[in-house]
């Protein structure tokens, strides 16, 4: 279709665009999800994020996102951290081990940038992982009678 001053009118594209999202079996949506993460209180934090974790049994790790209005003001600014968080936990997801559920929460807006970002989320999920996996090992033991 030509257009005024001799131009054309682009074809559409033939396939669509595939964005590199996280499949859903992958994130944690309910609230009830959420709820069991949190209550399970198996935690660690730094200045910019927190992490929860328990184990799920089912053979991979999911992610849930949590940033606050409080934390991070607008929704713009909210959803550029939790694009920022979900990019960073796929690209760390290879070297986790699997079978958690995490919840990473934003304590701050200013999160590191880039790489930095990405070895701090892999620090603290290792270490929020390695105390769920001592709690769940102190569970099939049992309570210590003295």
């Amino acid at each position: 279709m030509p257009l005024e001053g001799g131009g054309v009118i682009p074809p559409a594209r033939p396939f669509p665009i595939r964005r590199a999202g996280m499949p859903q079996a992958l994130k944690l949506r309910s609230t009830a999800q959420f709820d069991h993460v949190f209550g399970t209180r198996c935690s660690r934090s730094n200045a910019h994020l927190s992490v929860h974790a328990v184990g799920n049994g089912i053979g991979y790790t999911r992610l849930g996102l949590s940033v606050s209005k409080r934390v991070a003001g607008g929704g713009v600014m909210r959803n550029r951290i939790r694009r920022r968080l979900r990019d960073a936990f796929r690209r760390a997801r290879p070297d986790l081990p699997a079978g958690f559920d995490l919840i990473v929460s934003a304590r701050s807006a200013k999160l590191p940038k880039g790489a930095a970002l990405d070895a701090m989320l892999v620090d603290l999920i290792g270490q929020v992982i390695r105390k769920a996996i001592q709690r769940i090992e102190t569970d099939r033991s049992g309570p210590s009678v003295p």
